[in-house]
């Protein structure tokens, strides 16, 4: 796993999970969202949010290594234990 960016929420356009087929008023909403964009089956996939990123949200320049195959490395694991110790 690689961080590619920070993505700061801007808003949820509803509680509730969108299902197949969208509706007009979220397709228009959210053109460039990969769920919106792609034509998918309903029953290739199921239901989900959409989240609209702020201005504030950004690609990096290079991808950061985030795990060594499938388990956390050192910078994971010292950036979630950063996560949590601020939010405990």
């Amino acid at each position: 796993m690689y961080l590619i960016g920070d993505f700061e929420l801007e808003e949820i356009p509803s509680k509730a999970n969108i299902s197949y087929p969208i509706p007009s008023t979220v397709k228009e909403t959210y053109v460039n969202n990969a769920h919106v964009r792609r034509d998918f089956r309903k029953e290739e996939l199921g239901s989900f949010l959409i989240f609209k990123g702020s201005q504030h949200s950004r690609l990096l320049d290079l991808g950061v290594p985030f795990s060594i195959g499938s388990k956390p490395n050192e910078l994971a694991k010292r950036v979630v234990k950063a996560l949590l110790d601020e939010i405990i």
